[in-house]
């Protein structure tokens, strides 16, 4: 699968953006009728400015860009002057010139500046404002006063006597809430904090951030102090980083109860504590405890600890207190399942070898074998037709294999007995082969029924219920799991599956996928070779040859999307696939038909009712983005997708097209695609407050000032503009803070 590419180390340094940019894109991720439509990129406005002039110097920048005056900056009675349509334009004003009264008019966002050549007066919003120095004429163009236009535009101007430069700056003001963004690989690492209102930076001389987690609002931000070699958990308030807690190496995370829950280790103290943080402060859980796995039941948290006098214990969080009960000591958990809202644990013991077989249902904790080394991957909770609940299992002892049951005592419900499981005579008959025990490559729980692969008789069986028996002819009592030497005399507990009936003979098993409402069985017939793929909807199947492997399902609404490599018959070679399994076609056999042949599937999201997929098509050598609903739609047509993005209802992606070499951003919704720009190559797309977006990439239009700059946006979704906040930056990464 594609990997969702973050932040690249791209470019060196950060200057913030002198020319702000805005990019008007026509309706982004609208229902027009065409998929695809063209950029029309124009600049209309300036926001974020960063300008520097060199008094007697032409070339000037802006955002890193050079440029050139037609007349050098120079300084007349004190005050500098600069060609007045460079100064206006650069902080985003429409000009105009009036040549019979000599006058110039600037308007941006309501605010009109007046100029007259040779008064001394200007007129700022319709009032009079007097002038230290004139706009007059030089070598036939209009100059004005550098410093009033600036101040007068809502910006701020820095005068450097010693290399004569001036510096115009200005921050744009938009309502995208907080945002956190960083470089720490440029020649001054800093981390910068956007408002909507202001920009703010501390600097990361000497540290190094090693992750920084958004939670209900909150910031934290794991600081590693290279001087002193530690890690410090900081957050953002007022300005400056504040320690939370010194010298603390967060281990585990875990959300639970409204709170993030953190592991770590407090080097100061030599020990690990558990802290939770609700998004603005911290509380100590409890000292000494070193959390192991865990899992969240509902409204539990069923976590393993270990302290300094090396216990081991099971604990439960529940929503009423941050204060844990202990489930079970000197137990440690190796895997769990999750079935019928009841969680089943495979443990081993902290003293000797045993390994405990435990469940909990959130209210009763039980330990349903003392020492069962269970493979939770082949295990199923079964309730049969007489309601009778059973756990069906494959376990080993001594390096073998056993088929057991554990099963409810009628006369103590909260007591399981053990047997061993066999299978009836019915299903060595049906496969032509001696009785035997059997070796169980997996099992299901699907519609009131057991599905059970098994490899000696090389079939798929069903079963509903179960039967007692004495010990089978063919093993020895000796060789059950229920038999004890402690107790020879004993017999061994035995049950058979009943109900059972051999649904496919002759196959391979490939494997048992449970997706949605419906079961995939996936086989390989042992004498003809042709691979098979059933998909059960309750007591109803669909078939489909020629299906060698399943590499990726997802199903949207009614239907299963299914990448598959396959078998083309006529070429006799293998090739990649994109199939559907239609529930609302209502002739079982015709549920599964092919929705593109030859097309390997990289990246794929659901939107609304439809599908979007990525992938290449072998035959024409293309990548091509698709969107399916009741039909497939080409939403680009040769495009090799580089970054994949869903947020919220839509898919933010961008790639080349491998043969204009040309980059594109695009917006996929559940009706169409839009380019929202072209020439650009997005590394990261992050969701901020209401309309608005941040987005990170490469400008690749050719022979531009930014021609292969790293560029910030802020993306407006309502009004349709990008606003470029810094230029030529190389982001490490970047948070919203709600």
């Amino acid at each position: 699968m594609l990997k969702t590419r973050l932040a690249k180390a791209l470019g060196k340094g950060l200057i913030f953006a002198t020319l702000f940019t805005v990019v008007s894109m026509g309706a982004v991720c609208g229902y027009a009728d065409g998929a695809n439509q063209s950029d029309s990129r124009k600049i209309v406005t300036s926001d974020f400015v960063d300008l520097k002039f060199t008094v007697n110097k032409k070339n000037y920048t802006s955002k890193t860009a050079n440029k050139e005056l037609k007349v050098a900056p120079f300084i007349s009675n004190g005050r500098t002057l600069v060609p007045f349509r460079a100064i206006f334009e650069e902080l985003g004003y429409s000009v105009d010139w009036d040549d019979a009264t000599k006058t110039v008019t600037a308007t941006y966002k309501g605010n009109v500046i007046k100029l007259t050549i040779g008064s001394n007066k200007a007129v700022v919003d319709g009032y009079e404002v007097p002038l230290d120095i004139a706009p007059t004429i030089v070598d036939s163009n209009t100059v004005v006063p550098l410093r009033f236009v600036a101040e007068n535009s809502g910006s701020f101007v820095d005068w450097n006597p010693e290399d004569k430069t001036i510096s115009i700056s200005r921050v744009g003001k938009f309502d995208t809430g907080t945002v956190l963004f960083y470089d720490q690989k440029g020649k001054v690492p800093m981390v910068y904090i956007y408002d909507g209102q202001t920009v703010s930076s501390i600097s990361l001389k000497g540290n190094e951030i090693k992750n920084a987690i958004t939670y209900n609002g909150g910031l934290l931000i794991t600081l590693f102090d290279k001087e002193n070699d530690t890690n410090n958990l900081v957050t953002y308030r007022n300005g400056k980083f504040e320690v939370l807690i010194n010298n603390f190496e967060i281990k585990e995370k875990v959300e639970f109860n409204g709170n993030l829950l953190l592991h770590g280790y407090d080097r100061r103290q030599k020990r690990d504590s558990v802290y939770r943080f609700d998004g603005r402060s911290i509380y100590l859980i409890a000292d000494n405890f070193a959390m192991g796995q865990y899992v969240v039941l509902n409204d539990k948290l069923i976590i393993n600890k270990y302290d300094d006098l090396r216990r081991y214990s099971l604990l439960v969080f529940d929503k009423s207190s941050w204060n844990p009960r202990l489930l079970q000591d000197k137990f440690i958990i190796k895997e769990t399942m999750i079935e019928d809202n009841t969680l089943f644990i495979s443990a081993v013991s902290s003293e000797g070898d045993t390994k405990p077989f435990a469940c909990y249902n959130g209210t009763e904790f039980r330990i349903l074998h003392e020492d069962l080394d269970i493979d939770l991957s082949r295990t199923v909770q079964f309730k049969d037709k007489d309601g009778t609940n059973n756990i069906v299992t494959v376990a080993a002892k001594s390096g073998k294999d056993y088929f057991l049951v554990l099963r409810n005592s009628t006369k103590n419900t909260t007591k399981y007995d053990i047997y061993d499981l066999f299978m009836p005579d019915s299903v060595f008959k049906d496969a032509d082969v001696k009785a035997t025990t059997v070796k169980v490559e997996d099992i299901v729980d699907y519609n009131d029924r057991m599905f059970i692969a098994l490899n000696q008789t090389k079939s798929i069986i069903t079963a509903k219920s179960f039967k007692t028996i004495s010990v089978p002819s063919y093993t020895k009592k000796e060789n059950l799991f229920t038999y004890s030497k402690d107790k020879p005399n004993d017999q061994p507990r035995c049950l058979v599956l009943s109900d059972v009936e051999t649904i496919y003979k002759g196959v391979t098993f490939k494997g048992f996928l449970l997706e949605d409402d419906n079961l995939l069985v996936h086989l390989q017939n042992k004498d003809d070779k042709d691979y098979l793929l059933y998909i059960f909807d309750k007591d109803k199947t669909s078939m489909a040859r020629d299906i060698v492997k399943i590499k990726n399902i997802k199903t949207v609404g009614q239907k299963t999307f299914i990448a598959v490599e396959d078998i083309d018959r006529i070429t006799d070679k293998q090739r990649q696939a994109l199939l559907i399994y239609d529930q609302n076609v209502s002739t079982y056999n015709m549920r599964i038909r092919n929705l593109v042949l030859g097309m390997e599937t990289k990246v794929w999201d659901e939107l609304g009712d439809s599908l979007a997929v990525n992938g290449n098509e072998a035959d024409i050598k293309r990548s091509k983005v698709y969107l399916y609903s009741n039909e497939f739609k080409e939403l680009l047509g040769n495009f090799q997708v580089e970054y994949w993005e869903k947020i919220d209802n839509f898919i933010f992606t961008s790639g080349l097209d491998t043969d204009s070499k040309v980059n594109s951003f695009h917006c996929i919704n559940s009706r169409n695609s839009e380019q929202l720009k072209d020439y650009f190559d997005v590394d990261k797309v992050i969701k901020a407050k209401g309309d608005y977006y941040f987005v990170y990439g490469v400008e690749k239009a050719p022979k531009t000032p930014f021609s292969n700059k790293k560029i910030l946006y802020i993306y407006n979704f309502r009004t349709k503009e990008f606003i470029d906040l810094v230029v030529d930056f190389q982001l490490t990464d970047m948070l919203y803070i709600n």
